[in-house]
């Protein structure tokens, strides 16, 4: 009889205890959504903003320990889902390689002198550039040898 009664009061402590540490993770949770976002999310969107008073206060305000988060990037949640830039990266290069038939060669071949100033006119000719309302000569100036 002695040993059903201590068994329930074990029970009914662990059962206590546990009861007792989900209130207080779920208060220590919703007290930190309470307090809004970390002192480095907050540092690292006044920068964004371009607001520097706002974020001089800011890094006043932040302990040691939050200053090495904002160092090593943590708490900060990043304004683009990683999905959106890989999204967007595969869309930049597919653009890309959709323009590349139409536009002009990477490299120009030059001639056995190598190229100056004054045949950049014939290199546009060449490789279907214009030339626009550039003169085709200029005048130049007479060497000082």
């Amino acid at each position: 009889m002695l040993a059903a009664r201590v068994r329930s009061w074990i029970a009914a402590a662990v059962a206590t205890g546990l009861a007792a540490g989900m209130l207080a993770g779920c208060s220590s949770q919703s007290h930190q959504e309470a307090l809004g976002p970390p002192a480095q999310q907050q540092y690292f969107d006044a920068l964004k903003l371009g607001n520097a008073a706002e974020a001089s206060q800011i890094w006043l305000r932040m302990t040691p320990e939050e200053r090495l988060k904002f160092e090593r990037g943590q708490d900060i949640r990043p304004s683009v889902a990683p999905q959106q830039v890989q999204r967007a990266i595969a869309e930049h290069y597919a653009n890309q390689e959709d323009d590349e038939g139409d536009s002009a060669p990477k490299q120009i071949e030059l001639g056995p002198h190598g190229g100056g100033l004054q045949d950049l006119p014939a290199y546009l000719q060449q490789y279907g550039g214009s030339s626009g309302g550039a003169p085709q000569s200029a005048p130049v100036a007479p060497a000082n040898h």
